[in-house]
């Protein structure tokens, strides 16, 4: 039981410390964030067989690993969000740079014109 309890503990700080990492979410802070939640993943596998054993875990227990459970599958999604997000805006960004617009199209007016000058 202490072992569960230890378990728990471990996983409830690396979900803080994913969470904590959430409030400025640049791609630094997002790649560091998976080991964490990866750690609480573990942590939650390797509860499971102690939350089976009916005779093993306690009430306080068994909710507490569901909180945390429902808490990692939150942060999961938080995550995966972040990531589509800044991998789209990225998109965005370059395709501005490069003077076309998300869809592809030209971002100049339609009666706008290039002209290129070469000197000999």
């Amino acid at each position: 039981m202490a072992d569960a309890a230890k378990l728990l503990h471990e996983a409830r700080a690396s979900v803080r410390t994913v969470r904590e990492s959430l409030l400025d979410p640049s791609p630094a802070a997002l790649t560091q964030s998976w080991p964490h939640l990866q750690s609480a993943i573990d942590a939650l596998r390797r509860l499971q067989p102690v939350l089976a054993d009916r005779s093993q875990p306690t009430d306080a227990l068994r909710s507490a690993a569901a909180a945390l459970h429902r808490d990692v599958r939150l942060l999961a999604a938080l995550l995966d969000s972040a990531v589509r997000f800044a991998s789209g805006w990225s998109g965005c960004l370059s395709a501005r740079i490069a003077g076309y617009t998300p869809g592809g199209v030209s971002a100049l007016p339609t009666g706008a014109r290039r002209q290129v000058s070469i000197e000999g």
